[in-house]
């Protein structure tokens, strides 16, 4: 990244825990970001959104592990909006981000996938009745379902649900709610 003080980028060797900095090849280096997502597809790391020189971003850049080269993903069609304290999580050739806060901080429930090869966003309607708007939650791939935990509704209501979306029935469950909510 740049010279920026904090905008380098470290890599951990899982077999000697021992950081190093990954140093960058070719001319495009992105801003240092905050708040954004990173996840891992292969030898590329996807960036999504977060904040950069203090401006919510909504715009997707790379690093491949194998070239040290950065890459800027732009999409075409429809952008989700401009977020930080989103999830994001790979499944087969797509990124999916889930909620955040927006430029106003209030918090969102949109849920969108990009697929990776193509460069093109799809916003995904789905049964989110159930499901609570949040930042700063965590998500993980398990088999064929992205696992969305906690986070913040509003700054005095910190969720401890969970919530569950099947890739293959296109269908959000929730696994449990947050305690105030059980009955």
């Amino acid at each position: 990244m740049n010279d920026d003080e904090g905008s380098d980028l470290y890599t951990l060797d899982m077999t000697t825990f021992v950081w190093n900095i990954a140093k960058a090849n070719g001319s495009f280096m992105p801003e240092s970001r905050d708040e954004h997502t990173a996840v891992k597809d292969g030898n590329k790391m996807y960036i999504f959104g977060g904040f950069e020189l203090g401006i919510r971003m909504n715009s997707t850049i790379s690093f491949d592990f194998s070239t040290h080269e950065w890459a800027d993903h732009p999409a075409t069609g429809e952008l989700p909006p401009p977020r930080a304290g989103h999830s994001a999580c790979i499944h087969e050739g797509k990124m999916y981000i889930f909620g955040g806060k927006d430029e106003d901080n209030s918090k969102m429930k949109d849920f969108w996938s990009f697929d990776i090869e193509k460069g093109t966003w799809e916003k995904l309607e789905c049964n989110m009745q159930s499901i609570v708007s949040r930042s700063g939650h965590s998500a993980v791939v398990q088999g064929d379902n992205m696992i969305i935990f906690a986070g913040i509704h509003e700054i005095t209501k910190e969720l401890d649900d969970m919530a569950c979306y099947n890739f293959t029935t296109k269908q959000w469950t929730h696994m449990f709610k947050t305690v105030g909510d059980r009955q």
